[in-house]
C-alpha cells in the first residue's frame, strides 16, 4: 500500500478547487470555484511540474447575475478549454439556470474568453456536467435540459 503525500500547498486566493485537466505542456490546470467562501472570485490555476501554483486568470463575471464559479474544465482537441460556470451549485435561487459553458481560445499570452452556452439548467441533485469536448460538445456526466441557448 502507497502512503499518500501532500501534493502542492493552494495559495490564500484558493479555498475551492474543483475540476483539473493537464495541458498540452504537462501543467496541471485547476478550475477554483471558491464556493466555500463567495467573496472569493472563481479562478483557473495553473501548477507546473516542480508544483509551482499561478493564478491564470479569474473567470469573467456573468453580466446578467454578477456572479461566475468555475467546476468542470476539459481541453478540446484545438486546446481550447472549456470550463462550466456552475453558478447554481452556490443554491441561491436567484443563480438558479444560469450556468455558462465558457471557451477559452489562448492566442499566445492573450486569452479569449466566450460563452458557447447560456441559462444552462442541472438536473434536480445539483450535479454538475463535469467534460465538455470540443467540437460535438459532449457531456458524459450530469443531465442537461436544452433550454438554454447555444452559440458558436
Amino acid at each position: 500500500m502507497q502512503t499518500p503525500k501532500l501534493f502542492t500547498l493552494l495559495p490564500d486566493f484558493i479555498c475551492t478547487p474543483d475540476g483539473m485537466e493537464v495541458d498540452k505542456d504537462g501543467n496541471l490546470i485547476l478550475s477554483c470555484p471558491n464556493f466555500a467562501d463567495l467573496s472569493m472570485p472563481s479562478c483557473i490555476v495553473k501548477i507546473d511540474k516542480d508544483r509551482n501554483v499561478t493564478k491564470w486568470f479569474d473567470i469573467p463575471l456573468n453580466e446578467k447575475t454578477n456572479e461566475a464559479r468555475s467546476m468542470g474544465i476539459a481541453f478540446g482537441p484545438d486546446w481550447d478549454l472549456y470550463i462550466v460556470d456552475n453558478q447554481g451549485w452556490t443554491g441561491l435561487e436567484e443563480l438558479q439556470c444560469q450556468g455558462r459553458i465558457l471557451r477559452v481560445r489562448l492566442n499566445g499570452d492573450q486569452i479569449d474568453l466566450q460563452v458557447v452556452w447560456d441559462r444552462l439548467r442541472l438536473d434536480e441533485q445539483g450535479e454538475y456536467l463535469e467534460r465538455i469536448l470540443a467540437v460535438n460538445v459532449v457531456f458524459t456526466t450530469g443531465k442537461l435540459e436544452l433550454d438554454g441557448e447555444f452559440t458558436t
